[in-house]
């Protein structure tokens, strides 16, 4: 699956600082769609055939729900690692030993 590893990259680095601007878009793109489906009589047809449409809304809940959590978690969950410096000790003197007698 690196084909997804590298789609999840492509979206973090190339489309993170334009994230507010994408957001627009697809709420602008969302309002279009509704209004088209309202125009066509498209939740019409859905309310005749709820079965199908509760069928066909789940299978696309089940496939985009996890891509999209997958590719859009980069750009609003960032995580970092904060640990103080690695730093030298010094070895404390133990006991003192006896060294060897005369």
């Amino acid at each position: 699956m690196p084909f997804l590893g590298d789609l999840e990259r492509f979206a973090a680095t190339t489309l993170y600082p334009w994230r507010f601007a994408i957001a627009a878009l697809a709420i602008a793109a969302t309002a279009g769609f509704v209004a088209l489906a309202i125009r066509r009589g498209w939740f019409a047809a859905a309310r005749r055939h709820p079965g199908r449409t509760g069928a066909l809304v789940a299978a696309v809940v089940v496939v985009l729900a996890p891509a999209s959590w997958y590719l859009g978690s980069p750009l609003f969950v960032r995580t970092e690692l904060q640990e103080p410096p690695i730093v030298a000790v010094r070895p404390t003197p133990g006991p003192a030993t006896p060294g060897p007698t005369a």
